[in-house]
């Protein structure tokens, strides 16, 4: 009788086990632990701010200038571009 839940209980669990890997896939614990670590290598973009209007924006979709000093800025759109460069240069 014991032997038969054991077993029963075996299944149960390694059906489980195969149910769950077949509906989530089976992520390894060093893949797991590869996307959990700090600075990770597949950040698609930053976003930052724009200096005149405050809007936090995609940086590859920035608009791009350069100051006085040969430093870039990225701004949100054109219109706050040409607002920086009317104020600031």
């Amino acid at each position: 009788m014991i032997l038969r839940l054991i077993i029963l209980w075996a299944i149960v669990y390694f059906g489980y086990r195969a149910i769950k890997t077949i509906m989530f896939g089976a992520i390894t614990h060093q893949h797991r632990d590869h996307l959990q670590k700090p600075g990770n290598q597949n950040v698609i973009d930053v976003m930052i701010q724009d200096p005149v209007c405050g809007v936090y924006f995609p940086k590859k979709e920035g608009v791009r200038a350069t100051n006085s000093k040969g430093q870039e800025i990225f701004f949100c759109s054109e219109t706050c571009k040409k607002k920086f460069l009317e104020n600031y240069t």
